[in-house]
């Protein structure tokens, strides 16, 4: 039985870039704020090289706006896409304090195409307790009725006080194993 294919560039962060992008395929977007994002070879869950964040001295969990935060747009292989296709998004991360990250897939569709980010996930470190050990954030992504292509998988990542840190590594996003849905714009009436 063959596996899944994972659909994304680089999804362990192995192969070096260009000068525009942290490693092969993964670009730092502009909403990095109060942290230092870096590719490191201590540390990673399997090959040389994870995603790592550490924040910095302005970081502070008061607010949103002050948290040390960044977003990182990983590139996929092919863009085609139908509205009910299911796809499973994972990756392998550690943090340190309250450190969290989350994951989203993004889609394109015609003009005024806006879908619910319902498909998001979000794993929090629970607070006293680090999560030192790697764990797996995975879930399920059916694509919203008006989805025309794939974009990309956008992983976010907040650091509450300077010091925490967080490590990504071995992401997946791959087309499912189970039926694609059909999305209809209005449900049968089955009362008539």
């Amino acid at each position: 039985q063959a596996s899944a294919q994972n659909i994304l560039v680089n999804p362990s962060c192995e192969e070096a870039g260009n000068e525009k992008e942290l490693m092969k395929g993964w670009a730092l977007q502009g909403t990095h704020h109060r942290c230092k994002v870096d590719v490191v070879q201590e540390g990673t869950r399997s090959g040389r090289h994870a995603l790592h964040a550490a924040a910095g001295p302005g970081a502070n969990g008061q607010s949103f706006k002050t948290l040390g935060r960044f977003c990182v747009d990983v590139k996929l292989t092919r863009t085609a896409a139908k509205s009910g296709e299911i796809y499973t998004l994972s990756a392998w991360y550690r943090t340190t304090g309250r450190a969290s990250i989350s994951m989203a897939a993004a889609f394109v569709g015609q003009p005024g195409f806006n879908p619910q980010s319902g498909e998001n996930i979000r794993k929090t470190a629970v607070e006293g307790d680090p999560s030192e050990a790697w764990n797996l954030a995975q879930t399920t992504v059916i694509l919203p009725a008006g989805t025309e292509r794939l974009s990309s998988v956008r992983v976010y990542g907040y650091l509450r006080v300077p010091g925490e840190e967080v490590w990504i590594d071995d992401l997946r996003f791959e087309p499912s194993r189970a039926l694609a849905v059909p999305s209809v714009e209005k449900p049968p009436d089955i009362d008539g």
